[in-house]
């Protein structure tokens, strides 16, 4: 009876971390496209759209809408948003949404941080990640079965990423190294980030 005392009081006062979950980055599966749709806004949005602005095409893509909209919202042609994709051609993310009798536009990373708000899941961290990372230089292997490459954990103050990042190769003890594996952690209130390298992997 002492022994599973003591268990219990040790729990309290040395809480155990939670392990690091895998990121499968399956793009097959819809759950592991569309993060945009776990986005919990920090304050009550009547109607929101998350969109992508072809610049060169010219032409506005709707990649997640929600909520119930009583008017027409325009399409904008934005010079930079949030995010840039594409590898030729920019396309600007942001997000356009109903406040009140206004409609507004989130371009600059400030503002979509604070649209988001605290980090409240995996996909708000992965978007959250995605805005920091503007030269796109960490990546989940497609199918990732390696929790070196591609994993996270959320604590009470973070979300904390194990990531891969394409490093000049290294030779060492007759192996080459290719890729490296990358701690990003993230503050889930002000999103201030800190990257540290971890080590080489074959």
């Amino acid at each position: 009876m002492q022994l599973i005392h003591l268990t219990i009081l040790l729990s309290f006062l040395f809480p155990q971390k939670e392990k690091f979950k895998l990121i499968r980055n399956n793009p097959n599966k819809q759950s592991d496209c569309c993060f945009e749709k776990k986005i919990k806004p920090n304050k009550n949005i009547q109607y929101w759209e998350y969109r992508e602005y072809d610049a060169f095409e010219d032409e506005t893509q709707i990649i997640y809408k929600h909520g119930k909209k009583d008017r027409n919202i325009p399409c904008y042609k934005i010079k930079n948003g949030f995010y840039m994709s594409g590898h030729h051609f920019p396309a600007w993310h942001y997000i356009v949404y109903i406040d009140g009798d206004k409609i507004k536009l989130i371009t600059t990373k400030d503002d979509f941080f604070n649209f988001i708000g605290e980090i409240d899941n995996l996909e708000e961290g992965l978007l959250c990640l995605m805005v920091i990372d503007e030269k796109d230089e960490f990546y989940i292997p497609i199918n990732n079965s390696d929790i070196r490459k591609g994993s996270f954990r959320i604590t009470k103050d973070e979300i904390i990423f194990n990531l891969l990042r394409d490093d000049p190769a290294i030779l060492r003890d007759d192996v080459l190294y290719l890729q490296a594996q990358y701690r990003i952690r993230i503050n889930r209130k002000t999103h201030k980030s800190v990257t540290k390298f971890i080590g080489d992997i074959e």
